[in-house]
């Protein structure tokens, strides 16, 4: 005999509210990405009206600047991808390499870009093969560099300084520029940076930092006195977390 009795229905499940954080990660990504998209469909309407009207003058600007709209959006969620993976990234315990190979791949993905303003990488310090760091600070090396290269006038210097503290057993790595500095209030806050650059939606530092964080090392930035003026970016690495 078939049971007629009515089956239970399974328990609704209940979704973890979000914290502060989270929201206001969440509204920033919301206002940011609005931002590029009105600009994308403002300009690809005044293309489409133009073109009715076989009338092409602008429309080659009305299109590039909606294409530098899109680029933004993109470099927006290229940023919100890396914050979310460099939470698994930690959970992993990756081959440590030396530092000298460190420094050069960090340099190597820039290298073009830093040619195509006239910025000499200048890199400084000799450090032993033997020494091996965690690779995950190519990650960090490379996005401060990127950073600082942006940021710097055409024709200026960008320094990557590394030294070994052999009394306290760490790594120094020191960035320095020529750009106009960073706001020191406003340091390692989503969306906030200190370069001229439009499209950079500041998630870089936040990304190093929380990358930093993992291996037991830390990340600090402060801006140079004049006449120089810019910023130097300091990264310490314990070498027992390798």
């Amino acid at each position: 005999m078939t049971d007629q009795r009515p089956q239970k229905s399974p328990a609704p499940t209940t979704a973890k509210p979000w914290t502060p954080e989270a929201s206001t990660l969440a509204a920033k990504v919301a206002h940011e990405l609005n931002n590029p998209l009105d600009a994308v469909l403002r300009y690809v309407t005044l293309a489409q009206r133009k073109v009715k009207t076989h009338d092409y003058n602008d429309v080659e600007r009305y299109l590039s600047d909606a294409q530098f709209g899109l680029q933004r959006m993109a470099e927006i969620l290229r940023d919100l991808i890396d914050l979310g993976r460099q939470t698994n990234a930690l959970l992993e315990k990756p081959r440590p390499l030396p530092v000298p190979m460190i420094v050069n791949r960090s340099v190597r993905v820039l290298t073009a870009l830093a040619q195509t303003r006239g910025i000499l990488i200048d890199l400084r310090g000799e450090i032993d093969d033997q020494i091996l760091l965690d690779p995950r600070l190519v990650q960090v090396l490379t996005n401060l560099l990127k950073n600082a290269i942006e940021a710097t006038p055409d024709h200026t210097p960008v320094t990557l300084e590394a030294r070994h503290d052999a009394a306290a057993d760490r790594v120094i790595f020191i960035i320095t520029d020529v750009g106009p500095g960073v706001s020191e209030d406003k340091l390692f806050q989503p969306f906030v940076s200190g370069k001229d650059s439009a499209a950079n939606a500041g998630l870089g530092l936040v990304i190093c930092r929380e990358l930093l964080a993992g291996i037991g090392s830390t990340l600090s930035l402060e801006n140079r006195a004049a006449p120089n003026h810019g910023c130097i970016a300091t990264v310490i690495v314990p070498v027992n977390h390798a």
